[in-house]
């Protein structure tokens, strides 16, 4: 079952086109579970080999239609594009990538800093990228490029609302995740942090 342009509901992870749906039980017994370099080399050196908590694999299987294709596909690709040192977790079942507290005890609330969610809405999903809210020359850089996609943006102060893949440009988000190392994230918290 190929995950790429010809794939079941035109599912397509913009730079791993001829690789297998990784939710694909037939291919992968247990969806999370690291790629085998000798089914999808390509694949394997960019994805992320942290294990997909069974919450949030339920999750995403669970989506129906369109909507699951889109949000699966979304989350397959923030997932190969995050940096080392996020931690992959969940928020009622929903993927969620923080900064552990090992790393960065010294939190607001007392919680992991939250780098990317993303959830799948009743009438729409949500792309949450929750440090562009707190550093507005990445933000300004993230809007540039959406705009020159040519896509329409729809988005609040850190949350990309879509519809469908058409909605999307994966490229962009994932270069977006990518470009954030932890070090720089919890840099900019503590600056802003100390500030107040």
């Amino acid at each position: 079952m190929p995950w790429g342009l010809d794939g079941p509901g035109g599912r397509t992870l913009g730079a791993y086109p001829d690789c297998p749906d990784p939710l694909d039980t037939t291919v992968y017994p247990s969806y999370g579970d690291p790629l085998d370099t000798t089914v999808c080399p390509s694949y394997r050196e960019g994805m992320s080999t942290q294990p997909v908590p069974d919450d949030v694999a339920e999750y995403l299987a669970a989506l129906e239609g369109e909507r699951g294709d889109a949000v699966r596909t979304v989350f397959e690709t923030v997932h190969a594009a995050m940096p080392e040192g996020y931690e992959l977790g969940s928020f009622r079942g929903s993927p969620l990538w923080t900064i552990p507290l090992a790393t960065q005890p010294d939190t607001y609330n007392g919680e992991p800093l939250s780098y990317v969610a993303l959830m799948g809405q009743k009438n729409y999903n949500s792309l949450y990228l929750m440090w562009l809210y707190s550093d507005p020359v990445e933000h300004a850089q993230f809007v540039e490029d959406w705009a020159a996609s040519g896509l329409k943006l729809n988005m609040g102060k850190s949350c990309l609302r879509f519809k469908t893949l058409k909605d999307v440009d994966l490229d962009i988000i994932a270069k977006t995740v990518a470009k954030t190392s932890v070090e720089h994230f919890v840099d900019n918290y503590e600056r802003l942090h100390n500030r107040g």
